[in-house]
């Protein structure tokens, strides 16, 4: 549909609600469990519930009685409820506690259900959704291959088509999400039968049936325009309407319907947010987006005043927005007037603070500001446990979230420290079984790779892998994802290459049946067989499976997408051992060979400078590795220029030292001080080096020691101390051993080293 047609339509003159007088001295409700739809469509009604505590803000608290009822006294025109509570149960919809209340004679419903009942409900639903966007991928796919073998679209459309279908695809995770807990939350007693058909058909997977039933009313545009009809069924129809496209991928059909559903109450906040963040997730409509977005805030601040909580939450909203666009600044000032607010009003809205706090690491973390990024993550936690208490799901997001963030900082014994917490959440809440639950065990496998400690990787991805085959089945990409991860890890031991090469292909497998030949996915595993053939030295086998990825990659991606930078990387740094390595070659053939290795390099960088700017430590890589190419032709004030650049940027964006990245820095800047014969610069570079390592890891069985244990020996050689310089060398080779398998060409330059030291000492 186009843009035009949506920002017409979306223009109407607006409805305005008017707020009833009282005319009663009591409020009345009723507290039941929730009514349930089964997988036909029927209905399995809810139960009336007593002894549910509710209270209201500023307000007396009180208990259902025996047949659910309950009752208060109203004092003022809008109320809200602070508290709703009953053991062993869960508030269907907790929004209900955000919600801003009129009195009216209609009761207030709460409905409850047990949690291991809510929480089913939502997996089902989350399980029924996915498999419809895996068949409607698989359709769409077929469809773009058919017209390109029937020549009705080109190579490069066939191409940008599948690149937006596989975004679609990955963008529909969070929407289904959402979607499942949208219908896990509805009680079905007070559903319509036209309704509760439709839901059926949406979740089935039947969207065809459910898009006739709502045209069967009519055109809906044109329903819209007609002042006199039901505002409440036109409002349930648009987002159902909403809901099909989405499913569709029809993206810009389901923008309008999701603002049609706005603009039909333009006093609803939360509709204006909800529109102003899909059009701006989904769309290139920006304009749009930030029209709902300022509308929100206008009738937040017209009905509830300038320092609400609901205009402090629009500014969270609209934290979001401005992150999206990179404009960080406008970003923090929204943030910065909603803690503002919030910490002016007389009741602490937690919630919201939580909220804003979380969006500001965000924002820090991406601007590089690790220090400040910490510090919100930690904040945002503190709120969590004070206000949900450790047995919650959003603390349980939090400790995973802080444990990632201190991964990516090599801050290991932290990062296990939180992913461990937020197990111990989840199974506390008896949610075992469950994708944060599996992407803590993916974390602490990432850790105890890092840490070297490969058994322990393995279980705790295995573990992973268990919960994802349960929720999943065996054919899907979270369990490509898995295998893929448990390739990279055999990937770092020797003596399991062909365990590796095992695990990816069996990730290449399954994401070519799920998301397609083309699939960026499918690209990253080739550009992983292809280091596994690298790291074996079969150097033809690594050429052509980097060439797979790069073919993969460029059907989907511009050329300058940050994909590429892996996959030049890798055949950088192939060429580079061709030429330290291979000794039979032509000298023609070694020139060829590090020009390769330069021009791919630089290829990485640019494309690095591009798409994640200077700043990065992926830019920071691509200048190690042109600084040592320049090292390995003896250009040594090239290779220092770029080696301390890398240093320099990994400085800049790394507050805490102790890096795995900057003892890697250090490490190179002292080889290249070494063979500029600089021996006291290079040991000082080293030493620090050693002090890193000996921060992160706890033991010495690592490449990275190996490799610095032999650094030293060679220096203590060039100073004559041959007796020192065999000592570290052969410490070095007892490391090294370890981890590259017997043949492997630096394996054989450490034993050929230490035999000359052997030989020189004899001599002497």
């Amino acid at each position: 549909m186009k843009k035009a047609t949506i920002v017409k339509a979306l223009a109407v003159c607006l409805f305005f609600l008017q707020t009833p007088a009282i005319a009663q001295t009591y409020q009345k409700g009723y507290a039941k469990t929730k009514g349930r739809l089964t997988q036909e469509g029927s209905v399995i009604p809810g139960k009336s519930l007593d002894s549910v505590f509710v209270q209201i803000k500023g307000g007396n608290a009180f208990y259902s009685k025996s047949n659910g009822m309950f009752e208060f006294p109203i004092t003022s025109q809008t109320f809200s409820l602070k508290t709703v509570e009953k053991e062993d149960y869960v508030l269907a919809d907790p929004d209900v506690l955000s919600r801003a209340y009129s009195y009216s004679s209609n009761k207030i419903i709460l409905s409850f259900e047990k949690r291991s009942v809510q929480d089913h409900d939502r997996w089902q639903n989350e399980r029924k959704l996915r498999k419809h966007a895996q068949d409607q991928l698989r359709i769409k796919e077929r469809e773009y291959d058919s017209l390109l073998a029937l020549h009705k679209m080109s190579e490069e459309e066939h191409a940008k088509a599948l690149q937006k279908l596989y975004s679609d695809s990955d963008n529909d995770i969070p929407f289904i999400k959402n979607l499942a807990l949208h219908y896990s939350k509805i009680d079905f007693d007070y559903a319509n039968d036209f309704e509760r058909q439709i839901c059926t058909f949406i979740l089935n997977g039947e969207l065809t049936k459910a898009d006739s039933m709502l045209n069967s009313k009519g055109n809906l545009t044109i329903r819209f325009m007609r002042w006199n009809m039901d505002r409440e069924e036109l409002i349930n129809d648009s987002y159902h309407k909403f809901e099909i496209c989405k499913l569709r991928h029809d993206n810009d059909s389901a923008a309008y319907f999701i603002g049609m559903r706005a603009c039909l109450d333009t006093l609803n906040v939360d509709w204006q947010l909800e529109a102003g963040d899909y059009i701006s997730n989904f769309t290139t409509d920006y304009n749009t987006a930030y029209t709902f977005y300022d509308r929100a805030l206008r009738m937040a601040k017209m009905r509830f005043g300038d320092q609400s909580v609901e205009a402090a939450s629009v500014m969270v909203g609209l934290v979001r927005f401005h992150e999206r666009l990179g404009e960080y600044k406008v970003a923090m000032d929204h943030a910065g007037r909603t803690l503002s607010i919030l910490e002016a009003l007389p009741d602490k809205d937690d919630a919201l603070a939580q909220q804003c706090y979380e969006n500001m690491a965000l924002v820090y973390d991406e601007m590089g500001d690790t220090l400040n990024a910490q510090c919100y993550y930690t904040r945002s936690l503190a709120i969590c446990e004070n206000l949900y208490g450790e047995i919650h799901t959003k603390t349980a997001t939090s400790y995973h979230n802080l444990g990632a963030f201190f991964v990516q900082r090599s801050h290991y014994d932290k990062a296990l420290d939180y992913f461990q917490k937020s197990n111990k959440t989840y199974s506390a809440l008896n949610d075992t079984i469950s994708e944060g639950m599996a992407s803590n065990y993916e974390g602490m496998a990432v850790v105890f790779k890092n840490l070297s400690e490969y058994d322990t990787a393995s279980y705790y991805i295995n573990r992973a892998i268990e919960i994802n085959r349960t929720l999943f089945g065996e054919n899907h990409p979270y369990i490509a994802n898995n295998y893929y991860n448990l390739g990279s890890l055999y990937l770092d031991k020797a003596s399991n290459y062909d365990e590796a090469l095992k695990y990816f292909n069996l990730a290449t497998d399954i994401n070519k049946k799920t998301l397609g030949e083309h699939h960026p996915d499918v690209g990253m595993c080739y550009n992983s067989i292809g280091l596994v053939y690298k790291k074996k030295a079969e150097y033809e086998k690594a050429l052509e499976y980097f060439r797979k990825a790069l073919d993969t990659y460029s059907k989907v991606f511009e050329d300058d997408h940050y994909h590429f930078i892996a996959v030049y990387h890798n055949m950088g740094q192939m060429y580079s051992d061709l030429y330290l390595y291979n000794h039979n070659v032509h000298e023609e053939d070694a020139v060829h060979y590090i020009e390769e290795a330069v021009n791919n390099h630089i290829k990485a960088l640019n494309i690095s400078l591009s798409a994640l700017g200077e700043k990065h430590n992926t830019t920071a890589r691509c200048y190690d590795n042109l600084g040592q190419d320049y090292l390995k032709i003896g250009s040594y004030e090239l290779a220092l220029e770029n080696a301390l650049k890398a240093l320099s940027i990994r400085d800049a964006i790394y507050n805490d030292k102790n890096n795995i990245d900057i003892a890697s820095s250090y490490y190179n800047i002292a080889n290249i001080y070494y063979k500029q014969g600089n021996l006291s610069n290079a040991i000082e570079y080293l030493e620090q080096c050693g002090h890193i390592l000996d921060n992160i890891y706890k033991d010495d069985e690592d490449e990275y020691r190996a490799y610095l244990k032999f650094s030293l020996g060679t220096i203590y050689r060039e100073q004559g101390d041959l007796t020192k310089a065999i000592e570290f060398v052969e410490e070095s080779i007892r490391m090294l051993v370890k981890i590259v398998p017997e043949n492997h060409p630096e394996l054989q330059r450490f034993l050929n080293v230490l035999e000359e030291m052997k030989t020189e000492l004899n001599d002497q």
